[in-house]
């Protein structure tokens, strides 16, 4: 049987532990229970919370969606486009009218208005076409908004209970969840070190490997130099 209190094993019967003396009660058995498998608590978690997980990494793509589509429209909302559109407007209005004006034995009156009408049609194709960009750029401005507070709101969830609020992201819970079914940890602080000792090494990785480009670069250029420099010499 096993101490109550400090759970050494002690005589069948004792009522006094011979570790730390605390008396038994009446001297039943005492069970010791067994170890927590702390990686089947974690996957039971992460099967409670799949919901949440994969509705974070929608909105983290909604996220990214949104903010491309909002970058390529501000592009499209300021007054340059109006700017080339005038410019070339006049250079376009003038060609169409010179060419009505000649089918009309050259008249100045078609022409002009031949002028004006396409010059007109030009700019307002223009403003029509910022307009556009201007309230897509709000539609997707208000969505991008709307998808942060949605994913705040998702990593707050108590389903995340088991994960630390920093490693509540799509990228970090995909390769913590990977590492615990693939038996790589145990344990979530196992999972964690393992994650960021591999986004070191990756990090470490892509420094070497931007160094090493950027060396051949400038070996390559040098090298491009001093050829041009010997040429020259003949010249």
């Amino acid at each position: 049987m096993f101490c109550q209190a400090c759970g050494n094993e002690i005589a069948e019967g004792a009522r006094f532990c011979s570790k730390c003396g605390a008396t038994q009660d009446g001297g039943q058995v005492v069970r010791a229970q067994a170890p927590v498998d702390e990686r089947a608590v974690l996957i039971q978690n992460i099967t409670d919370s799949s919901e949440v997980i994969n509705a974070i990494a929608e909105t983290e793509n909604k996220i990214t969606q949104s903010k491309e589509e909002m970058e390529r429209h501000k592009k499209g909302t300021g007054f340059g486009g109006i700017l080339a559109a005038v410019l070339v407007g006049l250079w376009l209005s003038s060609m169409f009218s010179l060419m009505i004006g000649a089918a009309f034995n050259n008249s100045g009156v078609v022409g002009f208005i031949a002028f004006i009408v396409a010059f007109v049609g030009i700019v307002a194709f223009a403003v029509r076409r910022r307009k556009n960009h201007v309230q897509k750029l709000a539609e997707f401005t208000q969505i991008y908004n709307e998808s942060v507070q949605t994913l705040e709101t998702l990593r707050q969830d108590a389903s995340l209970s088991w994960l630390p609020y920093d490693y509540r992201d799509s990228f970090s819970m995909g390769h913590i969840v990977t590492y615990l079914q693939n038996m790589r940890a145990r344990n979530i602080q196992e999972a964690i070190n393992l994650l960021e000792t591999e986004m070191h090494q990756a990090r470490v990785e892509f420094l070497s490997a931007s160094a090493a480009s950027a060396a051949q670069d400038a070996a390559a250029s040098a090298g491009a130099s001093a050829a041009f420099s010997f040429l020259s010499l003949f010249k």
